[in-house]
């Protein structure tokens, strides 16, 4: 048994407990680069709307 397997085991039985909390701050931070991207798309094609 390799020192590492113990960490792997003790991931894995406290998954459920620190798992949604992982997948609330991935999703949280995916729907704000979404809205900085969207953000960034409305401003460059007002820019290009005033400039032309």
């Amino acid at each position: 048994m390799n020192h590492n397997d113990l960490a792997i085991v003790a991931g894995g039985l406290s998954a459920p407990m620190w798992l949604p909390t992982l997948n609330e701050w991935v999703a949280l931070c995916v729907g704000l680069m979404s809205i900085a991207y969207l953000g960034a798309k409305l401003y460059k094609l007002w820019k290009d709307r005033k400039d032309g």
